[in-house]
């Protein structure tokens, strides 16, 4: 067991592997907040901005993750007005990788008021080096994530965590590739469909003519 000790806004994270098997690790706020993973916003796909959490497909196969936690009111918030800073393209050093690859997570934080909205990339081969959650410690968020299918919640002091507040994330609830990625091939898919919807429900009628 670790002397781990959650802090607020870190998020317990529920993924899979390389090989398949599950990954339980601490993302803390620390981490997804760090300076050096900030990204270039450009190099996201177009309306990133308006999804929670989105899965999206790598042209050379593969896909990776955006966490957008600058969607979420502040708890105890009722308006859905928000105001924050525009979006900013940051300058990254040529040692900071700006793409994101297979099995990445793309975090937007929590933003404040007068920040800017910035995107940090954490890198899949992060994930394996950060403090594990232990079923032992943190049965409760093992269950909600594995048993109870959450994907992503606010958790306010849950008493595992020693009254913090964290998030909870399971990707592993998430149905991989279930929705149209970015590429322009999965554009061209997305358009033949709804075409073909289109078509069918045109020459299909709508009523039925009443028998006399």
């Amino acid at each position: 067991m670790n002397d781990f000790q959650a802090q607020v806004d870190d998020l317990a994270l529920f993924f899979r592997d390389d090989d398949g098997s599950l990954g339980m690790r601490w993302l803390t706020h620390s981490v997804y907040t760090e300076p050096q993973l900030e990204m270039d916003s450009t190099k996201l796909p177009e309306g990133w901005e308006g999804s929670l959490v989105r899965e999206v497909s790598l042209k050379e196969g593969g896909s990776y993750h955006i966490v957008n936690l600058s969607c979420l009111l502040a708890p105890g918030t009722r308006s859905a007005s928000r105001a924050h800073s525009p979006l900013e393209a940051k300058r990254i050093a040529e040692s900071v990788k700006q793409t994101p690859a297979n099995g990445d997570i793309v975090v937007i934080p929590f933003d404040q008021p007068n920040m800017p909205v910035t995107p940090h990339l954490i890198p899949h081969d992060l994930l394996r080096h950060l403090p594990p959650i232990e079923r032992s410690t943190s049965s409760d968020l093992v269950f909600m994530a594995l048993d109870e299918g959450v994907v992503l919640a606010n958790l306010p002091k849950i008493g595992d965590l020693r009254g913090y507040t964290c998030y909870v994330l399971s990707l592993v609830a998430l149905r991989s590739g279930a929705l149209p990625g970015v590429g322009d091939d999965n554009r061209e898919v997305a358009r033949n469909t709804l075409a073909a919807l289109g078509k069918a429900k045109s020459s299909s009628p709508t009523s039925a003519d009443p028998k006399s």
